[in-house]
């Protein structure tokens, strides 16, 4: 099967009733053993072809979408089903606001994104389970020598016949992807949340800071259309699962230096902020609706498009498991709290970020039309409005207690050290995404080691893999 992925000749077509190849790729538990998986990702030579097939798919895709977003603008729908998200179709989601689509023009274009999407959703099979994955780690995040740069790295692998690491050619998939092919975008961000939850230190220093925010932002901007005030309950449900897939990449960025200096210049806080807002008013409104609870488990009879969508971070986040499915609105709400409390305790001016937003109703009245429409608060004074709704949740969600504090820093205005994070320990309530990503197999950042302790047990920590 990943041989007949692999290959570049493949078409939407080439296997049992098209789609079908999409469902193996995407559940792979259900027809391949541990065993059989381990023994595949054991083999080191099997393990280079398939990232080698995988990389020069994820670039072909990225460059196609590039060209093919000069003449259009529109999705891009391609015959095969299972390479586009179920609202991106012809036939799916007609409502107001839906995004324009047209049909692809070029039929090289179809095979391309087919072969892309297939290899993109295996190796998230892959990487979405608890085991290490040692070698497909290494080979995704690859070590780059000390003293040489990323681009002197990259130029000379090029220069030998080879591709750059694969986690650059993911970025470049997001930002060319994610308005043409969003599945590859929407697999991209996936996959660049699995590895640098596992290798932080090595695949982020492999990466330009710079292309990769600008990149995140243009994925969030599509992102939060779903969630702010959604006329489509399938839609809303895709963007609150894509929320939490970002959520582990998210959290880092306040954690790397080269990205922390970029978070106020994108906006980052106070989109996170506003669509934190939003889920907040849609848990309290729509959260237990008996038609649709979109703060429930997907009712995959009501809507069997939901099938697809899901949160392939979950197994990462092992403590977290539960909440995530069962209420993943709520756990969607509590891991975006977290991560702006962690990039204020990196240093962050979250509290003080503007958000746009309508006027209390005390004041609209006395204010001209330019001044309503130039209207924001700070992220402290917005969530100062929101402290009691949040109250509400957690009662019906013990398990985001901590958000309580977290909100009260960033309302007190406190930065750095004075910011507040979720606590460690079986006794506290630990967060949602903190403590389980310290004990995600991470690695160390050492070239060729895969350490996932420090000699005496002690877990790797606050070096991020750095073996300190």
């Amino acid at each position: 099967f990943v041989q007949k992925c692999s290959s570049k000749d493949i078409t939407p077509t080439d296997l049992p009733r098209g789609h079908l190849c999409h469902l193996h790729a995407e559940h792979l538990c259900l027809w391949a053993s541990e065993e059989e998986i381990s023994t595949f990702l054991g083999d080191e030579t099997a393990v280079t072809a398939f990232v080698g097939h995988l990389s020069d798919a994820t670039m072909v895709a990225g460059q196609i979408a590039q060209q093919l977003a000069r003449s259009t603008s529109d999705i891009l729908v391609v015959p095969c089903s299972g390479c586009m998200m179920p609202y991106d179709g012809f036939d799916y989601c007609r409502h107001t606001g839906f995004l324009p689509k047209s049909a692809c023009p070029f039929p090289e274009a179809n095979a391309a994104v087919h072969r892309a999407t297939l290899l993109m959703a295996l190796a998230v099979s892959f990487l979405s389970s608890r085991e290490p994955r040692d070698l497909l780690l290494r080979a995704t995040a690859m070590d780059i020598p000390a003293g040489i740069s990323t681009l002197e790295f990259t130029t000379n692998r090029i220069a030998r016949g080879g591709l750059p690491p694969l986690v650059i050619l993911l970025v470049g998939a997001l930002d060319n992807c994610n308005r043409a092919f969003p599945k590859c975008a929407h697999l991209a961000i996936s996959l660049l949340a699995l590895v640098v939850a596992r290798r932080p230190a090595s695949s982020l220093a492999t990466l330009d800071p710079v292309p990769l925010v600008d990149a995140v932002v243009m994925y969030l901007k599509d992102v939060f259309n779903r969630v702010h005030n959604c006329d489509c309950a399938v839609e809303e449900r895709y963007g609150i699962m894509q929320l939490l897939n970002l959520a582990p990449l998210l959290y880092y960025f306040g954690d790397w230096a080269e990205s922390n200096k970029l978070l106020i210049k994108s906006r980052l806080p106070e989109f996170l902020a506003s669509a934190v807002c939003n889920l907040i008013h849609t848990a309290l409104l729509h959260g237990d609706n008996s038609e649709f609870n979109v703060d429930g488990p997907a009712d995959l009879d009501q809507f069997p498009e939901l099938q697809a969508a899901r949160v392939d971070v979950a197994y990462l986040l092992f403590g977290s498991v539960r909440v995530v499915w069962e209420r993943p609105l709520t756990a969607a709400i509590a891991s975006l709290i977290e991560v702006l409390g962690r990039w204020a305790w990196r240093g962050v001016a979250v509290g003080t970020a503007r958000i746009d937003c309508t006027p209390p109703p005390e004041i609209e009245g006395r204010l001209t039309s330019a001044v309503r429409r130039a209207y924001s608060e700070s992220v402290s004074e917005a969530f100062t409005g929101y402290r009691e709704e949040l109250e509400v949740l957690s009662a019906r969600e013990p398990s985001i207690a901590f958000v309580g504090g977290i909100v009260d820093a960033l309302i007190a205005g406190k930065e750095g050290r004075g910011a507040l994070l979720p606590s460690a320990g079986e006794d506290s309530a630990p967060g949602l995404l903190r403590e389980p990503l310290l004990h995600a197999n991470m690695k160390c950042a050492l070239p060729g080691c895969s350490n996932t302790a420090m000699g005496d047990d002690r877990p790797l920590r606050l070096c991020s893999g750095g073996g300190r």
